[in-house]
């Protein structure tokens, strides 16, 4: 098993390794493609869809994924145009 560990310094990007394996006088490589990403986090809705009755609400839960080295505070907001009608609240 390979365990590659990262620095807090490392520049963030795309590399390509090579690992290779020796036996004998015989050698094989093969590519292994390592993404280093800053510390950050991704969001996503629980549920994929809402289905709201006129004249009624619905709520969903946005999940939070942090991602090692995130310490911040998420702040949400809808940032597309509402339909005619639909308003949107936090809390």
């Amino acid at each position: 098993m390979l365990t590659l560990t990262v620095s807090g310094t490392i520049i963030h990007g795309s590399y390509l390794l090579a690992i290779t394996g020796a036996s004998g006088t015989r050698t094989a490589t093969c590519p292994l493609a390592l993404e280093v990403n800053a510390p950050g986090f991704s969001i996503a809705p629980v549920a994929s869809a809402m289905e709201i009755y006129a004249g009624s609400s619905g709520t969903d839960l946005i999940a939070v994924t942090d991602y090692p080295g995130f310490t911040g505070s998420v702040r949400f907001a809808v940032t597309s145009a509402l339909p005619s009608g639909v308003t949107a609240s936090w809390k």
